[in-house]
C-alpha cells in the first residue's frame, strides 16, 4: 500500500496492491478530510505485486512501475490524469523480481527504477535503471550478492558524502552498495541475525540508523527484543546496540514515522502470531532519540492488519496510520494524542503506583482522564474501568509479567504506563 497524490489535486490518495493471485488492484482517491471514497479497480496482471509509484515523466501525475517474480522484469504504466494508469514500457532483468523503488539515485532531476532479483538459485542482485525527462529508463548496471531472499530496499545516504546509497535487508545480512564518485556502487554486508529490519534516522543526527525485531522463534541470541544500532559517520553501525525487551513481540512488519512532530521518529509495528499469520494487533513505540524507545501502546483493531501506511492526511504535521484489512481500511487518527503528551504539566503530574507491583495498583491521574484499560504484552485487555478519583485496582489475580496502564479522555489515549506484575 502506497500513499501519494495520484491526481494532482493536493490530496492523499491510496493505492493498494492486494496479493499476487488476483489480476487487479485498487485506488482509493482522498476527500481532503481523512475520508476515501470507494475504491476504483485497476487490471493488472497476474503475479504482478511489487510496486512502487511516483511520477516518471515529469507530467505532474502518478507513475506505476510493477514488477513480478515469473516475468523476470517490471513493467512502467504512465498516470494520464483521469485516474488511469496507461502501459508504456517492459523491462527485462533477467531473473526473478522481487522488488522495485523509485529514487533519483544519481541526483540528476530525473526519477530512476532500482529494480531487485532473487530466487531460484540466483542471488540477491541490485539492478539499476537510470531514467530520462521522458520517463523511459536504461539499463546502467547490475550488482550481484552472495545473499538470498531480499526483504526491503532502502535509498539513503549511509556515509555523508552527498550520494545516494542503496541497502537491501534480507532476514540474515544487509547489503550495502555505496555509490562512488563515477555512479558504480561498493558493495559491503552487515549480519542481522535473523531480524526484521527498518531503517530511518531515529536520533535526528541526520545518519540513518536501524531498528531490528527478533522474535522468539527467531534463532537469534536476541529473541523477544527491538535492537537499535545507529549509524556512525562512515560505513558502519554502532557495535553495542540499545536493547529494548518487549515481550511476546512477533513483528510483521516495522515503519518508522515521527507522529508527534518532536523530530524523533515513532517504531510502528504489526503484529502476528506464533504461527507467523497476521493478527489485529498494532504496536507502537514512542522514539527517544539516542534512549532508542519506549512501549507507548498496543492497539487492537476491528479486523486482521494486512499492511498499513503512514501519511498527513490533514495536513496538520500529525500524520495517521492508514490500515488495510481483507476487506475494509481503518484509520487510526491523530491530533498529535495518539502518544502520551509528555509536554503537558497535568499529565506529568499522574501518578501510577507502586511499581513494581504485587497486589494493589493506585492512580492518581489529572480530571481530564475518563476510562482506564489494562493491557498485557499480547495486546488482551485484562482491565477496563471508569476512572475515579485516586483509583486503586487490585491487579493480584493477573500473572506475572509486564502490562501497559492507557488512559483515555473519551476516545483520545493521553497516558501510557508501563508496570511490572510480580
Amino acid at each position: 500500500m502506497k500513499a501519494v497524490d495520484i491526481n494532482n489535486d493536493r490530496k492523499t490518495d491510496l493505492i493498494v496492491m492486494s496479493n499476487a493471485q488476483e489480476t487487479g488492484f485498487a485506488t482509493y482517491y482522498g476527500n481532503g478530510d481523512e475520508t476515501f471514497g470507494l475504491p476504483q479497480s485497476y487490471q493488472k496482471e497476474l503475479n504482478f505485486v511489487n510496486f512502487d509509484v511516483a511520477d516518471l515523466n515529469n507530467d505532474g501525475y502518478m507513475d506505476l512501475v510493477l514488477s513480478s517474480y515469473w516475468f523476470n522484469g517490471f513493467k512502467t504504466y504512465f498516470g494520464d490524469g483521469n485516474q488511469q494508469f496507461l502501459f508504456s514500457d517492459s523491462y527485462d532483468m533477467g531473473a526473478h523480481a522481487t522488488g522495485v523503488t523509485i529514487s533519483d539515485i544519481d541526483n540528476d532531476g530525473f526519477l530512476d527504477v532500482l529494480g531487485i532479483t532473487s530466487g531460484s538459485g540466483n542471488p540477491v542482485t541490485l539492478n539499476v535503471f537510470k531514467g530520462d525527462k521522458s520517463g523511459k529508463l536504461h539499463s546502467a548496471g547490475k550488482y550481484p550478492t552472495l545473499l538470498s531472499g531480499n526483504l526491503n530496499t532502502y535509498v539513503v545516504d549511509k556515509n555523508g558524502d552527498k550520494l545516494s546509497d542503496v541497502i537491501i535487508s534480507t532476514r540474515n545480512w544487509l547489503a550495502l552498495f555505496y555509490q562512488q564518485t563515477n555512479g558504480e556502487f561498493l558493495l559491503k554486508y552487515w549480519p542481522l541475525e535473523m531480524a526484521l529490519v527498518t531503517i530511518g534516522d531515529i536520533n535526528d543526527d541526520k545518519l540513518p540508523d536501524m531498528a531490528l525485531g527478533y522474535t522468539s522463534y527467531d534463532l537469534g541470541s536476541d529473541g523477544d527484543s527491538i535492537l537499535v544500532r545507529f549509524g556512525l559517520p562512515d560505513t558502519t553501525f554502532s557495535a553495542k546496540p540499545i536493547k529494548l525487551l518487549t515481550y511476546n513481540l512477533h513483528p510483521g512488519s516495522m515503519h518508522l514515522a515521527d507522529l508527534n512532530h518532536d523530530k524523533l521518529p515513532e517504531l510502528i509495528i504489526s503484529q502476528l502470531n506464533t504461527s507467523g499469520e497476521k493478527t489485529d494487533s498494532l504496536y507502537i513505540f514512542r522514539g527517544l532519540g539516542n534512549d532508542g524507545f519506549e512501549i507507548q501502546g498496543i492497539y487492537k483493531l476491528p479486523e486482521t492488519i494486512n499492511g498499513f501506511t503512514v501519511a498527513d492526511l490533514k495536513n496538520d504535521s500529525f500524520p495517521e496510520i492508514i490500515l488495510i484489512s481483507e476487506k475494509n481500511l481503518m484509520i487510526m487518527h491523530n491530533s498529535g494524542n495518539i502518544l502520551s503528551s509528555s509536554n503537558s504539566p497535568d499529565l506529568n503530574k499522574a501518578k501510577i503506583y507502586p511499581n513494581p507491583v504485587s497486589n494493589w495498583l493506585f492512580l492518581d491521574l489529572p480530571h481530564a482522564i475518563s476510562d482506564i484499560r489494562i493491557l498485557d504484552m499480547y495486546g488482551h485487555v485484562h482491565y477496563v474501568s471508569k476512572y475515579t478519583d485516586s483509583l486503586k485496582i487490585n491487579i493480584q489475580p493477573l500473572p506475572s509479567g509486564i502490562y501497559i496502564v492507557q488512559g483515555f479522555q473519551k476516545d483520545k489515549l493521553l497516558i501510557v504506563r508501563k508496570i511490572i506484575k510480580l
